[in-house]
């Protein structure tokens, strides 16, 4: 029995360890125009930004510096003054989100931009979208909760009204629950690109972008696309879970080479759009006049997938559909937004193979574990009734001095006793 408990005991710590320290790297990427692998995503603030501080380097690649240094998109409500805060690990997790002005400041300095100065330091959603009545990309309403929306739907007409599951005030805590895993698989320069995200807002709309540089170096240039081309978008579920599959005319793991003319993709992003408003070829309105709507007021990132650097942080939260993802009332992942197809199952899916590995070797041995449980409750039974048996046998077998007593039988009268000399 101890044997046994020492065996379950250290398979428990095994499967346990192997959970909380995860052997499998974050990134798992073969470069080349016939690559492929895995990445899974960062929670970020912002730009290559966790609570202020860089996820990845990118200085060390030779490569990549227009993305190196962190920027902020997201910031939290100041109750206290006319900014926003930015986020930083002292942060109180349960401040709500805000639109502020970081990223308009931080490009400030490549363009004009002229963003509503009243919206800086407002709450996340009031930003406000367009409707029905509106004349201009300007005249927006902030959306009603759906617990609030009129019964009689022309009393509402002129706004609109935000998904049942949308939190009107999320707060810092509920942006930091996510994660997310793309896989690519490229054959001769053609990429098949799955986005699987968890645990974002719920009922939200997102956005992939594949973000990268041209003649990577000390001179490159960054540039954007809508990964896949137009159309880039995620609708999460009531769980704020969904998954996007695409096509890339180029490799995005193509190798990057310093000091060359090639172009290279540095990261992708997943891409929170506050408004509920989709803007084309570009993430938002960054130099629209007269109102500019750039990133921190009309959404943010909300989830990096860097595809070079050397990570300086772990990823907040890591991505496991199978025990991590929230689920409905039914017990269910949900379905999520355009080109939804479930999400992946990571024991039969060949694209994450460091994944598979480590999944597959927690549920062997959740079975191991199992068996041995089993088989130590029926040990465990039957030295219950084999103790059992031993108590009846002595009750009938008693020694008292030098004389056994045996309960009488056959003749005798019940519970009537005989002597036996010993």
């Amino acid at each position: 029995m101890a044997t046994l408990a020492i065996i379950t005991a250290s398979i428990f710590a095994l499967v346990n360890g192997r959970r909380g320290g995860y052997e499998r790297p974050f990134r798992n990427i073969e470069y080349g125009s016939n690559g492929g692998g895995y990445v899974e995503g960062f929670v970020t603030h912002g730009v290559n930004n966790y609570n202020g501080e860089r996820i990845v380097d990118l200085i060390s690649t030779g490569f990549g510096q227009s993305w190196d240094t962190p920027i902020y998109e997201q910031q939290v409500l100041n109750t206290n003054g006319p900014n926003a805060e930015l986020i930083t690990a002292s942060t109180d997790r349960n401040t709500e989100l805000a639109m502020g002005r970081f990223f308009t400041d931080a490009l400030g300095s490549v363009g004009s931009i002229t963003p509503n100065e009243d919206l800086f330091n407002q709450p996340y959603y009031d930003v406000g979208t367009i409707t029905q009545s509106s004349l201009s990309i300007d005249d927006r309403s902030i959306p009603i909760s759906f617990d609030n929306i009129p019964s009689d739907p022309s009393i509402a007409f002129g706004n609109s009204y935000l998904p049942d599951s949308v939190n009107p005030n999320p707060t810092l805590a509920e942006w930091e629950e996510g994660s997310g895993l793309i896989e690519i698989d490229c054959n001769n320069g053609i990429a098949d690109v799955t986005i699987s995200v968890c645990n974002l807002l719920p009922e939200a709309l997102y956005t992939v972008w594949e973000v990268g540089i041209s003649n990577p170096g000390p001179n490159e240039a960054a540039y954007w696309y809508p990964a896949g081309g137009l159309g880039n978008v995620i609708r999460t579920d009531e769980n704020g879970n969904g998954e996007l599959n695409i096509n890339m005319p180029w490799c995005p793991v193509r190798e990057c080479i310093p000091d060359s003319s090639t172009d290279c993709q540095i990261y992708f992003s997943v891409f929170h759009h506050n408004d509920y408003i989709v803007w084309g070829g570009d993430a938002a309105g960054l130099f629209w006049k007269p109102i500019s709507y750039p990133a921190g007021i009309v959404g943010s990132n909300h989830l990096w997938f860097p595809l070079f650097g050397e990570n300086l942080q772990d990823p907040l939260n890591r991505y496991n559909p199978n025990g991590q993802c929230r689920r409905n009332s039914r017990g269910e992942r949900g379905r999520g937004g355009r080109g939804y197809r479930g999400m992946p199952d990571l024991l039969n899916n060949d694209a994450v193979e460091g994944i598979n590995d480590n999944t597959v070797n927690i549920e062997i041995s959740r079975t191991l574990m199992m068996f041995i449980g089993g088989l130590m409750i029926g040990i465990l039974l039957l030295n219950i009734v084999l103790c059992y048996n031993n108590i009846m046998n002595k009750k009938k077998n008693v020694v008292y001095g030098r004389v056994k007593y045996v309960d009488s039988e056959s003749e005798y009268a019940p519970h009537e006793k005989r002597a036996i000399k010993q």
